[in-house]
């Protein structure tokens, strides 16, 4: 007996919809249970690096506006919010005998309170004014601040 081609298309469908009838039964039906877990990456002070700049060119008796930047470090893989910016309790260091950092004052700090995320390469954080008194001794006398010509003036921010 020969089976015919029509007949032998019609036994392979119906073959192949029961596999398959069969294969989806089991997905439907199947069931399973189990747990897991994942730690969260602890939050470090060292996620941002602030950086500030614009304030050349300063001279005895004069003003600068600096701005503050944030930057995240390397390491730091989540969106960190920058909180407040303040003063360290060194606020200026110059690194040059001779040249006194009390001279030097930072006010009128403004912070921006910005969320940086990981793959950002700088974002303005804030903006503050350095002065620069024009110093006097103990007789009121002018001061010699020539030492600060061309110094390198570290501003010190904590947020």
């Amino acid at each position: 007996m020969r089976i015919s081609r029509k007949k032998l298309a019609i036994v392979a469908s119906v073959l192949v919809s029961m596999v398959v009838a069969g294969t989806a039964f089991a997905y439907w039906t199947a069931s399973g249970s189990g747990t897991g877990s994942a730690n969260a990456a602890a939050a470090t002070q060292d996620g941002y690096t602030l950086s500030a700049s614009g304030f050349g060119g300063i001279y005895p008796g004069s003003t600068a506006n600096v701005a503050i930047t944030a930057t995240p470090n390397a390491l730091n893989k989540a969106h960190v919010k920058v909180a407040n910016i303040s003063l360290a309790l060194t606020p200026v260091t110059t690194g040059v005998s001779g040249c006194d950092p009390s001279w030097f004052t930072v006010d009128t700090i403004s912070s921006l309170n910005p969320v940086l995320a990981p793959t950002d390469s700088g974002v303005a954080a804030g903006s503050a004014v350095l002065h620069m008194s024009d110093a006097l001794d103990a007789n009121s006398a002018p001061v010699d601040q020539n030492a600060c010509k061309g110094v390198s003036i570290t501003l010190h921010f904590t947020s």
